[in-house]
């Protein structure tokens, strides 16, 4: 009864986990190449399936699965199985290996755990002493760093941290026992708690301590608060949490659904979860950002979305900052221009020289009439005030603020001489039906080069169309223009 209800109490093999396995024998037979076999911890694996040889991180894959003597298609936690790995030479495989998914182990030379010393160990575990570390299949020499005091007595458990000689590819609640390095006697064992990316110091120990103690106690709530904390400009995966922390994915997900549901986390459909306290402060500070990137050059029209970030949290996850950026536009913060983002009525006020130029700038294009004219052309009459760049730039700035027009060849005119080429335009289709480009020099006054320009712009905005090597005018622009009916259309007959 005792034993029965024992066996009640212990979990079921993990299905749901990715696959994972410690590599305790490996042969070699002929016209197959390197097998190996071992117990699988979680997970299922099939043929061909890709597996990680770690701690090489070897990619490879899996060409037969072979369970008691049998070939099969498929293998579960808690089967002992043989795999034949593709391509992978037996100098390359050793005992204590692991082969997983790729992606759910990184090899490391450090583990934080919970230590247990036997209470029949024969002296204490002092601080940086040196010991023998199994786990899994592995055997490998670990230094004890113990992280609340400076040694553990027999019959004391402690948080430590392992620093391992070589890199293992570990996971929290996988268990442990250690040695002396001389002696093949049990001291001690635990559990591994988490897989850290930096050494213990103590300077951080009161950050670091109360989160492994939360993992230590099970304490699921801290645990995920640590973890929205240290990622803060991250989406989080409920697969990366049960990863880290050791939590069933049942669990974690039901604790995301419950703090989405309060308001705690934003959830990004397929993507993860998101703090939303620190969503609220990244969204109020985003037009400040814009608003100071337009402030710093006078010139700029817009703030592309790569600068917002980089200035507003450059490791930001694109989920969340694309929808800030949409919540901002429909909320009126930010207007949404070609290639990037403006502030609504901000007023940027440009230098006296500046301000000089674009005068002289304006008034060399009411001068040139119907002639366009590029940077260089004004450049050239003007090249003690500054450099063809400024020039440039400032023109581009008059086409955004619409006091200049750009053609596409980056050609510039006043919109009263588009309004004249429009009248000139206008009249020689009502006169002759249609306009080529023969008739440029006619109407306008220069050749093709300068006039084919002109009359794309003419046709991008609507006001002519091209047919064949002609254009003529849209039926609906000009009878919006003249209230009459295009010259193309038969009028319409009266009513008797």
């Amino acid at each position: 009864m005792h034993i029965e209800r024992d066996a009640e109490k212990i979990a079921g093999k993990d299905l749901q986990s990715s696959f994972r396995l410690w590599i305790d024998q490996i042969r070699s037979f002929t016209g197959f190449g390197t097998v190996v076999s071992g117990t699988i911890l979680s997970g299922i694996i099939r043929r061909d399936d890709i597996l990680y040889l770690l701690p090489s991180e070897k990619e490879t894959r899996v060409r037969f699965l072979e369970v008691h003597h049998q070939k099969v298609q498929q293998a579960v936690a808690g089967q002992r199985v043989g795999i034949n790995l593709h391509r992978v030479p037996l100098k390359e495989v050793r005992c204590g290996m692991a082969l997983a998914k790729p992606g759910l182990l990184s090899p490391g030379y450090l583990l934080n755990v919970v230590l247990y010393v036997l209470k029949g160990a024969t002296k204490p575990i002092r601080n940086r002493q040196r010991v023998k570390l199994y786990l899994g299949a592995s055997i490998i020499n670990a230094m004890v760093v113990i992280m609340e005091k400076q040694q553990l007595e027999p019959g004391e458990k402690g948080l430590v941290q392992l620093r391992l000689m070589k890199p293992l590819a570990a996971l929290p609640k996988d268990p442990f026992v250690i040695c002396p390095l001389n002696v093949q006697t049990v001291i001690g064992g635990g559990e591994v708690l988490e897989i850290p990316r930096e050494k213990y110091r103590k300077v951080k120990a009161a950050k670091i301590i109360p989160y492994i103690k939360a993992l230590w106690e099970k304490n699921l709530k801290i645990v995920v608060e640590h973890l929205f904390d240290s990622n803060r400009n991250n989406l989080v995966t409920v697969g990366e949490l049960a990863r880290d922390t050791g939590f069933s994915h049942t669990e974690l997900e039901a604790e995301m659904r419950a703090r989405v549901k309060s308001g705690q986390l934003l959830y990004f459909e397929g993507r993860g979860f998101f703090a939303k306290t620190r969503y609220q402060t990244l969204k109020r500070q985003l037009p400040e950002v814009v608003e100071k990137i337009l402030t710093q050059d006078p010139l700029k029209m817009n703030a592309t979305a790569k600068e917002i970030k980089n200035q507003l949290a450059p490791f930001l996850d694109e989920a969340p900052f694309q929808r800030m950026l949409a919540e901002l536009c429909n909320e009126s913060q930010l207007i949404k221009t070609n290639g990037g983002f403006q502030i609504s009525n901000l007023s940027v006020r440009l230098s006296d020289e500046r301000e000089m130029l674009i005068n002289l700038l304006l008034d060399y294009a009411r001068n040139s009439g119907i002639v366009p004219f590029s940077a260089h052309t004004f450049w050239k009459f003007h090249k003690r005030r500054t450099n063809i760049n400024e020039i440039q730039r400032l023109l581009d700035y008059l086409h955004n603020k619409k006091r200049l027009i750009c053609l596409n060849n980056r050609r510039f005119l006043s919109p009263q001489a588009m309004d004249q080429i429009k009248e000139r335009v206008r009249s020689l289709i009502r006169k002759k039906g249609n306009l080529a480009i023969e008739d440029c020099k006619e109407v306008l006054g220069y050749g093709r080069t300068v006039g084919i320009p002109v009359l794309e712009y003419l046709d991008s905005i609507g006001f002519t169309r091209r047919q064949g090597n002609e254009r003529v005018l849209r039926s609906d622009s000009f009878c919006r223009r003249r209230g009459t009916q295009s010259m193309h259309a038969p009028p319409a007959r009266k009513s008797p």
